[in-house]
């Protein structure tokens, strides 16, 4: 049911002691005339009222929800907003608070259900949790270190045997000559900053878009059901088709490629707002380039941030991806096109951002250079 454009049976009443019902539509009468029509709801009985409404169950696009079960027809977009920006404010804080819960009560629980329903003896469960930390002590020392953390942290020797020892696992027969020059550890240098400011960006406003065009789903015109299931079907194959333009593409190529086609169905959605039988492909353009970005920003979250705190940098990114989320009900609620142009705005503006990223540093270029010049 849409708040604004819900169909609904209106009543015009001067007299409301008089009612009848036929044939169980309700209907009142006001001794000179009696007549139902279709309404919306902010230009009616929201005003007024004195008119009385009833909503029209046979129409296609009429649902049992929220706004019907409690009551919120008339109330302000601002509240109606509300209700999906406290989802996101519940989401930031448990972004804080959950990691700290599991490990406090979480460990207190397993103990808690093998006291009562396997053993009353703490020593087996002691020996038990020895042992496999042993096991795990043991093999960590069998396993080699990350090459790009140790780049990173300037090691370079140990690199190139970590790399040696992979290598040897893998049963790699190629050339294992590695250098990690100073030319190289510059150009490094400079892509983690710029990699690391685009990549916050990147997931804010990929967070913002994803979320805003589902928010506003319910307004757009056209067959509310048609456009969810296409607006789903689109979704699901963004995911499974980013992790292909991610191979194939690289990351640059990818990203900025998704964000153009989600800018490109949010234009169409300004230029061509009464175009109901394009509805669904607008929303497959809009939908598919954050869907598919959203998937990439996982996939390359250990590239375009620096090995040594590519983890923590995720983290962080995502809490204030959330807290930015918060207002996208809101601008959902706003009237049109505000909500279409800032979609479109924000996926323009990360598109230009995300050319500046480089996936890799251009080592493999400075090496080509070097053997060049040896070989001349």
């Amino acid at each position: 049911m849409k708040k604004d454009t819900e169909d609904l049976s209106v009543e015009n009443v001067n007299d409301e002691s008089y009612q009848t019902f036929v044939n169980d539509e309700e209907t009142f009468k006001d001794g000179l005339s009696l007549y139902t029509y279709e309404c919306q709801a902010y230009q009616t009985f929201c005003k007024d009222p004195s008119i009385k409404y009833k909503i029209d169950w046979d129409y296609p696009s009429s649902l049992h929800n929220w706004v019907e079960s409690l009551d919120l027809t008339c109330e302000s977009p601002a509240k109606i907003g509300l209700i999906g920006s406290i989802f996101f404010v519940g989401w930031t804080i448990g972004a804080f608070i959950l990691p700290r819960l599991c490990v406090q009560y979480l460990i207190f629980l397993t103990f808690l259900l093998y006291f009562l329903f396997v053993s009353k003896h703490w020593l087996d469960i002691q020996i038990f949790g020895c042992v496999i930390n042993f096991l795990i002590a043991f093999s960590i020392n069998f396993l080699p270190e990350s090459p790009k953390y140790l780049i990173s942290k300037q090691q370079y020797e140990d690199a190139r045997d970590s790399l040696r020892v992979i290598a040897r696992i893998n049963r790699y027969k190629g050339s294992l000559n590695l250098r990690f020059d100073k030319e190289v550890l510059d150009e490094l240098s400079n892509q983690s900053t710029m990699n690391t400011l685009s990549g916050k960006e990147q997931i804010d406003c990929t967070s913002l878009g994803f979320f805003l065009i589902n928010f506003q789903l319910k307004y757009l015109k056209g067959d509310f059901f048609v456009n969810i299931i296409v607006a789903q079907i689109t979704d699901i194959s963004g995911c499974i088709i980013s992790g292909i333009f991610y191979q194939k593409l690289g990351i640059r190529i990818a990203l900025v490629s998704c964000f153009l086609v989600s800018f490109s169905g949010g234009i169409f959605f300004l230029i061509f707002p009464n175009a109901v039988s394009m509805i669904p492909f607008f929303i497959l353009l809009a939908k598919f380039g954050v869907s598919a970005s959203f998937s990439i920003c996982f996939l390359v979250n250990s590239t375009i941030f620096p090995t040594i705190f590519a983890g923590t940098a995720f983290g962080i990114c995502n809490i204030f991806a959330k807290l930015v989320t918060i207002i996208s009900p809101f601008l959902a609620e706003v009237e049109a096109p505000v909500p279409m142009a800032v979609f479109s705005t924000i996926t323009g503006a990360v598109a230009v951002l995300s050319y500046f990223i480089q996936s890799e540093p251009q080592s493999q270029n400075v090496e080509k250079k070097k053997q060049n010049q040896k070989n001349n």
